[in-house]
């Protein structure tokens, strides 16, 4: 067990996580910008003890693989962009189109029947045999997740949706 990284990442998170909250309300908070930037430098300080430690918690010679690294941005990428859109999508069916909140929860579910189930059907890239096959997983999610978006850009709103402040 890697003990200094985990208090290392659970520490810069946390700091990272408190500073950005506290930064939403008051943009010149001394203490939320302390720790966002407190937070960054022991997250920095945590790829620097992993490069030492004997056994890290997270292998930094994997980044040297360049296939590692490009899924690893895809991943972060498409997770970042899926969660930002399924977290604004009840806020632009209540606010703009003026659906119920039961009625929102309800427009989600097309996304729940249609990702969940194909991500049962596709292999992790560790039960695979063939190497050359290693792209299935990203190339059989992406068309999953294109009907739900499709079905909220078709929807009647056209062009870009002003939110207000949540």
């Amino acid at each position: 067990m890697d003990w200094s990284g985990a208090t290392l990442t659970t520490a810069g998170l946390g700091a990272l996580v408190y500073g950005l909250i506290r930064l939403q309300t008051e943009r010149s908070d001394t203490l939320g910008l302390a720790a966002v930037i407190g937070g960054l430098i022991i997250l920095a300080f945590f790829i620097y003890e992993q490069m030492r430690a004997r056994h890290p918690m997270m292998p930094l010679a994997l980044f040297r693989s360049r296939s590692f690294s490009i899924a690893n941005l895809y991943t972060l990428l498409m997770y970042t962009a899926l969660g930002g859109s399924l977290y604004f999508f009840p806020f632009v069916l209540i606010d703009v189109q003026k659906y119920t909140p039961t009625a929102a929860g309800a427009a989600g579910l097309p996304f729940v029947f249609l990702v969940f189930p194909g991500g049962k059907r596709v292999r992790p890239p560790s039960l695979r045999r063939d190497r050359a096959s290693d792209r299935t997983l990203p190339i059989a999610a992406s068309p999953t997740q294109e009907p739900t978006a499709g079905s909220a850009r078709n929807n009647g709103m056209g062009g870009a949706v002003p939110l207000r402040s949540v």
